[in-house]
């Protein structure tokens, strides 16, 4: 990423990857933009990062970071959705987060 690209992360899609009888795994996406004059957005590429969820206790896992993530804030936001889901008796096969 340059200095002047960032991630949107306002909407994160969420999908899954792979399912153990222990784990889930799933694959968080965002899009990358730049700017491209003072109004106008270029749309980059999508990134991606991968997080597990223990299916007994919930607890979330960073598996492969986001490029750009540094923060985290994409990887707390799609991984709290799947909490959430887990805590209603699911593991989505898709979800997103959306913000704003």
């Amino acid at each position: 990423m340059q200095p002047e690209d960032y991630l949107d992360r306002h909407y994160i899609g969420i999908r899954k990857q792979s399912e153990t009888e222990r784990v889930c795994c799933y694959e968080f996406i965002c899009t990358e933009y730049r700017r491209a004059g003072t109004k106008r957005l270029e749309q980059l590429r999508h990134v991606t990062g991968t997080f597990q969820i223990d299916k007994q206790t919930g607890t979330t896992e960073l598996v492969h970071p986001m490029p750009g993530d540094e923060s985290l804030s994409a990887f707390n936001r799609a991984s709290y959705k799947i909490h959430k889901c887990w805590l209603g008796g699911e593991l989505p096969n898709t979800e997103q987060y959306c913000a704003g």
